[in-house]
């Protein structure tokens, strides 16, 4: 990540939570996220899996390949889990998801409510198109999390 990058998550940091990054922390605390453990994830031959189970390679529904697993603490992050009701799903609140052609943020749901629930490790993952599905909604992988600020 370049000095420039870096800068620039500090300004959305502090115009966001109104303090001031004192460290390079903030970037983790702040800016990662991902979904709790139990979370199911189809492959592309309908089987599912936990996204803890998840390897390198892959094939998701929806013909994504995973190019990376993330295990994030998840302890000490900013955001809370949010849970969606009706596609039973815990998440960062951070999260970005893809809902009628816009992209919007796990908490930004009617059907979705905050909890303060903090697990000691949260997934993400990376693919090959930068999106995947749980339960026929379509996430943005990892990588977004920050390079949507970029």
């Amino acid at each position: 990540m370049t000095s420039n990058e870096i800068l620039k998550l500090r300004n959305v940091f502090k115009n966001k939570t109104n303090t001031k990054a004192k460290s390079l922390d903030f970037i983790h605390h702040y800016f990662d996220g991902g979904f709790h453990e139990t979370t199911l994830i189809k492959l592309i031959d309908g089987k599912y899996k936990t996204i803890k189970d998840i390897n390198c390679d892959d094939m998701l529904d929806g013909f994504n390949r995973v190019i990376g697993v993330v295990e994030i603490k998840g302890d000490d992050l900013y955001h809370s889990l949010c849970y969606n009701k009706t596609n039973d799903i815990y998440a960062s609140a951070n999260i970005s998801l893809i809902h009628l052609g816009k992209e919007k943020s796990m908490n930004d749901n009617s059907t979705i409510y905050e909890e303060t629930i903090k697990p000691k490790k949260l997934y993400h993952l990376i693919t090959d198109n930068g999106y995947f599905l749980i339960n026929n909604i379509m996430f943005n992988d990892y990588n977004h999390l920050i390079e949507s600020y970029l």
